[in-house]
């Protein structure tokens, strides 16, 4: 398996080549409801044979850094793929220096996350928002 990061200056046209269906075909809008694109969000994505297999980002904001999306596609799940996409997404996150969120409503991550050093700090409904003081600040 190969990670790519997507940061700054890079080349959109590849990037939407790659990750256009999951912005725009029914089947993942469904799925994934808030998924965007922004000028603050670095892009982690998995490859293996040159296919997209799963992908995270991080959304860097003035006073936090947030692990925003993260997704694997279903054949690939529980092999390893979102830990080695999330792995990278938080020593990205922690190079920013700013304290470190994340949202899930999936009971399973929020213990995830816990055992990582993160607190639950609010619940919306079946959201969980956690928050990690940056280990690197």
């Amino acid at each position: 398996m190969q990670i790519k990061k997507y940061e700054g200056n890079y080349d959109r046209s590849e990037f939407y080549s790659i990750m256009g269906k999951y912005f725009a075909e029914k089947k993942y809008k469904k799925e994934m409801p808030y998924l965007e694109n922004r000028e603050s969000y670095t892009w982690f994505l998995a490859f293996t044979n040159d296919k997209l297999i799963g992908f995270g980002s991080v959304a860097t904001f003035k006073n936090k850094t947030v692990l925003s999306h993260s997704y694997v596609e279903e054949d690939h799940r529980r092999q390893g793929v979102w830990t080695a996409i999330n792995e990278k997404r938080l020593a990205h996150a922690q190079k920013i220096g700013n304290p470190i969120e994340v949202v899930t409503k999936e009971p399973h991550l929020k213990d995830y996350w816990v055992q990582n050093g993160f607190s639950v700090y609010r619940m919306n409904g079946r959201y969980y928002y956690l928050r990690r003081a940056n280990d690197e600040s």
